[in-house]
């Protein structure tokens, strides 16, 4: 049986390949969204039962990280279906 990723397991492989101004930029989104530290951000999007990282995202950048996002994990999940299908 296939193991499906977390949300918070998406979300933190996703934020390993972006660049650190991109990093910045969805961090302090959410922040402002919320009224709370960059470190609460970490800690609410990368707990166990987080929500997608789409839906703390809002505003401008809004439509950008989610065609990023999404191609992420259409990719990710390519490169996990062959590697299980070779396993």
């Amino acid at each position: 049986m296939k193991n499906r990723m977390t949300n918070s397991e998406i979300t933190k492989a996703f934020l390993s390949v972006v660049d650190l101004e991109t990093l910045e930029l969805i961090v302090d989104n959410i922040a402002k969204q919320y009224g709370i530290t960059t470190d609460q951000v970490f800690d609410e999007i990368f707990d166990e039962e987080a929500e997608s990282l789409m839906d703390y995202i809002t505003g401008e950048i809004r439509p950008t990280v989610s065609l990023f996002f999404n191609e992420f994990k259409k990719r990710s999940l390519q490169f996990r279906n062959q590697y299980d299908d070779a396993n």
